[in-house]
Order: structure tokens, then C-alpha cells, then sequence
């Protein structure tokens, strides 16, 4: 699992910046490692390898040692971007994944299940272009502040739901904002 901290949600990244470091976490279960983190820049077509930063020392079980080391917390990354990138006029959303030691990766889509637990898809931030430059919209507000783009999407729909992107109407892109 990870998501991006930063740009933050509502933030405008000026066009005339020449880069821009996105930052953000990632974390796996089982105690093993995060060994990629990776952000895409065309709905996920292509991948850029982000650093890793891993402040922790790999803790073992007793009398364990080598591939047993287990990996309890979160690590960092950052990825310097082009800020070209961002102002390209195909450039809707930023998604992030991650990939853990054992190769498990943060999927495209959440995969249903009955009590809809454990879902860790791809992060989506969305990108709106205005004449400061990229304006950019997380998926939803941290704490009890109303906001994001699944929000919005989930009061479009009858019964609330979130039907995008896994079983229900719209593409994997998130969706065009309304003006």
C-alpha cells in the first residue's frame, strides 16, 4: 500500500517551475520490504522508478538471519519530475504503485470481495490544467474535511457508491473535472 503526500491535494505546481519532487510512502504486510515504488504519468502505460528511502534496520526473528529480516515500517520515496510532464495536455491523472520483496504490487483496480477489505489499488491523483500550471486533486481529504475527486464521483450516483473503474461505468482514468 502507499499513496502521494506531496503535491498536496489543492496544490498548483506554477508552469514556469522547471521540476517538481513528488513525495510520498509505501508499506507492505508480513514484515516484508518495499523494493520498488514507481509513478505514472500516462494512466499507467509507463512507469518511473521512484527512490526509496528506508530509514528502519531490518529487524530478524530469533536465531533468523539473511531472508528472514522483516521490515515493519513505512519507507519514503520522491521522484523529480519534469515539470513539462505535468502540463502535457494527456496528462489527466499521476498514479502510484508499489511492489514488495515477495513481488506483490498494488493492483490497477480493487479486487471485490465480500467485506471489500484489503483493497490497495494503484493511487490516483487527478490533474487539472489552469493558466498557473497544475492544479492537483488526491482522491480524497485526509481527516474529517469533505473533498476529493471519489467524493464527488460517489454523490453522482444514486446510492453513493464509487462504480468507477471496477465493475461499474467509466474508464481507469479518473474522471474529467466538471467546469
Amino acid at each position: 500500500n502507499g499513496a502521494v503526500a506531496y503535491p498536496a491535494h489543492d496544490e498548483v505546481i506554477p508552469a514556469a517551475s522547471k521540476t517538481y519532487t513528488f513525495k510520498g510512502y509505501a508499506y507492505s504486510g508480513g514484515g516484508r520490504k518495499v523494493i520498488r515504488a514507481e509513478l505514472s504519468f500516462d494512466q499507467g502505460l509507463s512507469w518511473k522508478l521512484a527512490d526509496i528511502n528506508v530509514r528502519e534496520e531490518p529487524r530478524w526473528a530469533n536465531f533468523c538471519s539473511g531472508d528472514k529480516a522483516r521490515h515493519w515500517c513505512w519507507c519514503m520515496w520522491t521522484l523529480d519530475v519534469p515539470t513539462e510532464w505535468l502540463m502535457d495536455k494527456d496528462c489527466v491523472e499521476v498514479c502510484f504503485r508499489a511492489v514488495d520483496q515477495s513481488m506483490n504490487k498494488m493492483d490497477e483496480r480493487p479486487t471485490w470481495n465480500v467485506m471489500g477489505m484489503l483493497n490497495n489499488p494503484w493511487y490516483r491523483i487527478r490533474i487539472e490544467h489552469t493558466p498557473a500550471g497544475a492544479r492537483v486533486e488526491h482522491p480524497c481529504v485526509a481527516g474529517p474535511t469533505p473533498g476529493g475527486w471519489m467524493q464527488k464521483m460517489a454523490a453522482k450516483e444514486p446510492t453513493g457508491e464509487l462504480l468507477w473503474g471496477w465493475g461499474g461505468s467509466g474508464t481507469p482514468a479518473a474522471p474529467k473535472r466538471e467546469s
